[in-house]
Parts: C-alpha cells; structure tokens; sequence
C-alpha cells in the first residue's frame, strides 16, 4: 500500500530541473505526485532517511524531501551521497547523486519503459548493456539525430555495400518519424561508409570515431568496409553487418543478452528488433553526460 503524502511536499521544493521537450514526450512521464524514500549517507558516515515526493507538471520537475519529523528538509553542510527509491519500484527507476545536488545535476527520474525482450525488465536495463562502462557513467551521443549517412559507390563482388548500407539504415529506422539516419551523400558530418576493394577481411566491418565537437560528442564516423561478401546470395548477411555496424556508429559497443537482437553477441536475427530501435532513441534523448550507472536496474531494488 502507498504512503499518504504528506500536504507539506506540495508547496516546498528542494530540488528542480525539467525534461528536454523529446525526452519527456518519449518516456511519456506521468504527471502528479508520487512518494519516494531518501536515503542520504553523508562522508563522515552518518544515515539519515525521510520521505519523498516527486512532483511532475508540464516537463518541470520538482523534488520534495521531508526529514523524519514531516518537515521540509534543508540542505545539511556535509558533502554525501543521495538515493532516492520509489514506493512503487514497478514504475520508476531508483537514483543516486552527489548530496548536495550541484546546480544542473539535480536527479533526473526516470520511468520504466517494457520491453518485449524476455531477457530485460526494461528498456534502460537493455541500453546499459548496449553501452560500453565508459558510456554507462557518462554518457556520449551524437549531437542531433538523424544522423547524416553516406558511402561512395561500393562494389564487393556482386553485392552493392552502398545498396545494403541504405537498406540497413532503413531497418534501423524502421519507417518510424522519428529517423535516427538520414541518407544525405553531401553531409559534412555523421556516418560514412569507406571501402576498400583492394583489401578483403572478413566480417565485422571496424568503426573507428575520426573526429569529436569541442563536448567529445561524434561528429564524424568511419565504417571500414573490405571485400568479403562477394555473391548475391550473400547480401543479407551484408546488410546484417552494417546494421551491427551502424549500432555501433551510435556507440552501443556493447552486447544484448538476448540471442533474438541483432546486436547480441551471436545474433540470430538479421535486424534490429523494436527494443534496440527505443533503446538507440532512448539514448539520442538523454542528457550527454548523464551517469546511468547511478540508476537502479532489474527489479531487484535494495532497500537501504
């Protein structure tokens, strides 16, 4: 059963930030109030605990913590750690941040989004193992989306590798509005295919990041592509490695545990499923930067 909440929350705010206008219509936020614990365990190894209150209306967000008296609380002097678990675990994902909060780092809560995949609770569960460690705890992304694709003409054999690039562009895109690729051969930036019809090498085709903003976002990226698929027969396992390949181009160097994903680490399938495809929009909204690490995943949320 849910705790009451308390009337003191609706008019006491410790902590405020809002979503991105993408990233709220996204994770299609609830609105209203919903009650949370604190936890704040502070650098000289003090415990204290309370009740919170997340409070959500029109893209803004508003943090209400009470101590263990009902009363708001107020930002002690001791540096430490904050988490914050929900209530109701099912609906929100757990969060830590730094106590006190630094200005722009005010805990972002996010909701659970399913997923069809039996191996994830989630889709944040799902894009973490995407992600390589380095990603999970500061999150890189491209600076826009669509992102810009293009590739020279590309003969291996008789498989068209700019035929199959566009075709694996399609699938990620999977005729969603929302495109994360646009085909765009005069593009100064994003995603572009360099063959080599002098080498052969056998799959994967090597991405390599050739250039970064100023932010250490990609700005430009290499897929390395040799002759190896070389007869018409072959060309849906073409188009599967630039599918795998343009994955990585978004930086989801990772594996998904579950064989019926493209980016599994033995694949099964020929294209992404509709998880990976929220999974790589989930990650274009998030704020760069963002420590995904600090969210809790799974269902197994431990009480404190």
């Amino acid at each position: 059963m849910v705790e009451p909440i308390p009337p003191q929350c609706n008019a006491s705010s410790l902590m405020t930030t809002s979503y991105a206008d993408d990233l709220h219509d996204f994770l299609k936020v609830p609105e209203g109030l919903s009650a949370w614990r604190w936890t704040i365990r502070t650098a000289r190894g003090d415990v204290r605990r309370g009740l919170a209150v997340l409070a959500l209306e029109d893209r803004r967000i508003r943090w209400s913590l009470l101590d263990d008296r009902g009363a708001p609380l107020q930002a002690p002097q001791d540096s430490g750690r904050l988490s914050l678990l929900p209530l109701v675990p099912g609906g929100w994902h757990s969060v830590q941040s730094a106590w006190p909060p630094a200005p722009g780092a005010v805990p972002l809560p996010l909701p659970r989004i399913p997923v069809r995949s039996p191996e994830y609770a989630d889709l944040l569960d799902l894009l973490q193992d995407l992600l390589d460690v380095q990603d999970r705890r500061s999150l890189r992304r491209w600076p826009a989306v669509p992102v810009p694709v293009r590739a020279p003409a590309a003969l291996s054999g008789e498989v068209d590798l700019q035929l199959c690039l566009r075709a694996a562009m399609s699938l990620w895109n999977a005729g969603e509005p929302d495109s994360l690729f646009r085909w765009d051969p005069a593009a100064d930036w994003g995603v572009r295919l360099v063959f080599l019809p002098a080498e052969t090498a056998p799959p994967p085709f090597p991405v390599k990041v050739v250039r970064l903003d100023t932010d250490g976002r990609p700005l430009r990226v290499h897929i390395l592509a040799a002759v190896c698929f070389v007869r018409p027969d072959q060309r849906p396992e073409a188009v599967r490695e630039l599918v795998r390949a343009l994955g990585r181009a978004l930086l989801l160097r990772g594996a998904s545990r579950d064989a019926g994903h493209v980016l599994a680490q033995d694949p099964g399938v020929l294209h992404p499923a509709a998880d990976e495809r929220n999974a790589a929009r989930l990650q274009a909204r998030l704020p760069a930067g963002l420590d995904l690490s600090r969210y809790g995943r799974l269902v197994r949320i431990v009480q404190e």
